[in-house]
């Protein structure tokens, strides 16, 4: 239809992994492996945290950072469960939201200004050009990562829910696969099987199959300008997962002519009332459709010992999903910060 025509032409250049119409490349068969985090997204900072015997605080959200005059120099964290900012030697900044590094990025940029300022009263203005130069350029790189998060954000729902087991197998829902993109739907966009993912379980000990749901933006976006009530969006997105899957079980078990009068029900359909466990989760900036395009994956600010990464850094067709490019994203930011300090002799002891 037409909004699926619009919606192609508008996303052209943007990852495959959101509202493409492909979801992750499933439809064109890319061979390009895609990667998900085990048991779940969430394991994945932890595990390399853990692994890496790194010390971390959890449960503490950042809210800002600024650099510090005292000694060496370094950064002032601050936290929304610390009354004082906490004085840390290097900062890397891998969020999902690039706001949070524009407002430090601004930051640096205006103490250079005020630095210019002070060099242009004591000395010549020609020794204070090049610093000139360097703040206007913060700046830039400040506004254009303001702009990823105002002008690129793409809001998305997902649903988790429960699909019972029935005794008799024809009023069983079973699609034959694991997971799927659909581009054919204005209302989900990836379905997929829970247990599909290595170290889970189908039903986490309860009966039944979990299924998990992503919405497209353009329906997310509408609800939200709309003000829908949560209830009434999670009825969508439930009716739309039955659907789907009771249309492709359907088409498996029974051939082209299930498929042919499947719209009409089925004796072995389920109700939405029959789902249990069902949870819905907004994500009002979901995916990116525009980044910094640069051809690195990460952004290193030397001179005061920063580094900024995330999905948003480098071209968006670089990787295949946005959680490869965040990670590649964080791993590369990790060593260059690793580089600004100079390796520690084993046979040494460290005072």
């Amino acid at each position: 239809g037409n909004n699926n025509e619009t919606s192609s032409q508008t996303n052209n250049n943007r990852s495959t992994a959101s509202d493409g119409g492909d979801f992750c490349s499933f439809v064109s068969e890319d061979t390009t492996p895609t990667y998900v985090g085990v048991p779940t997204m969430a394991d994945i900072c932890p595990t390399i945290c853990e692994l890496s015997k790194i010390k971390v605080q959890h449960d503490c959200r950042v809210e800002g950072a600024e650099l510090s005059n005292e000694g060496n120099g370094g950064w002032l964290v601050h936290s929304h469960n610390q009354s004082e900012p906490q004085m840390f030697d290097a900062l890397v900044l891998a969020t999902h939201d690039p706001s949070l590094a524009s407002s430090i990025v601004q930051n640096i940029a205006t103490q250079e200004e005020q630095a210019t300022a002070e060099i242009t009263t004591t000395n010549s203005s020609s020794s204070s050009s090049s610093t000139v130069s360097i703040s206007q350029r913060l700046s830039m790189l400040a506004t254009d990562l303001q702009n990823v998060r105002t002008n690129g954000k793409m809001p998305v729902y997902t649903i988790s829910a429960q699909l019972p087991t029935m005794g008799d197998s024809s009023n069983k829902i079973c699609p034959p696969f694991d997971a799927a993109s659909v581009p054919g739907s204005s209302i989900l966009q990836f379905v997929s099987r829970n247990s599909s993912k290595p170290g889970t379980s189908s039903t986490d000990g309860q009966e039944g199959e979990i299924w998990t749901a992503v919405s497209t933006s353009q329906f997310a976006q509408s609800v939200l300008e709309n003000q829908t009530e949560d209830e009434m969006i999670q009825t969508y997105m439930v009716q739309e997962l039955l659907h789907l899957l009771q249309l492709s079980s359907n088409a498996a078990s029974k051939g082209k002519k299930a498929a042919a009068t499947s719209n009409s029900g089925t004796s072995g359909s389920i109700k939405p009332e029959q789902l249990e466990n069902v949870t819905m989760k907004r994500w009002r900036a979901g995916f990116n459709n525009q980044s910094l395009n640069l051809l690195e994956d990460c952004v290193t600010l030397a001179p005061w010992r920063l580094c900024i990464a995330g999905e948003y850094i480098s071209k968006l067709e670089t990787h295949p999903t946005p959680f490869e490019a965040a990670a590649l994203s964080g791993l590369n930011a990790g060593e260059r910060v690793s580089s600004f300090f100079p390796p520690i002799h084993p046979h040494l002891e460290v005072r």
